[in-house]
């Protein structure tokens, strides 16, 4: 890869340790309570009640859908989780 070229391999999702992580971040948080959620591949941080719950929903809804297409999300392409993320999108508008 030369200068200033854009890794579009999955590796380049991964952290440091290998694992790819989900990362969602609410920012309409009014009482002051900081929300955190850690789970299997996934971390969410701050919003309101709503807000987070909405965010662990839709985490959850995109990693059961990168399961039921064999997808795994250390090694998924952006493309492909573009593709889950229409999918997860589609349904919830329903």
């Amino acid at each position: 890869m030369r200068m200033g070229e854009k890794d579009e391999s999955a590796s380049a999702n991964r952290t440091k340790s290998g694992r790819a992580l989900l990362v969602g971040f609410g920012l309409d948080d009014s009482n002051g309570h900081f929300r955190v959620t850690r789970a299997d591949g996934t971390r969410l941080f701050g919003g309101s009640e709503a807000t987070h719950e909405e965010m662990r929903l839709r985490a959850d809804r995109i990693l059961n859908e990168l399961g039921r297409l064999g997808y795994n999300l250390s090694s998924i392409t952006r493309e492909q989780l573009a593709e889950v993320r229409r999918i997860v999108n589609r349904v919830s508008a329903e």
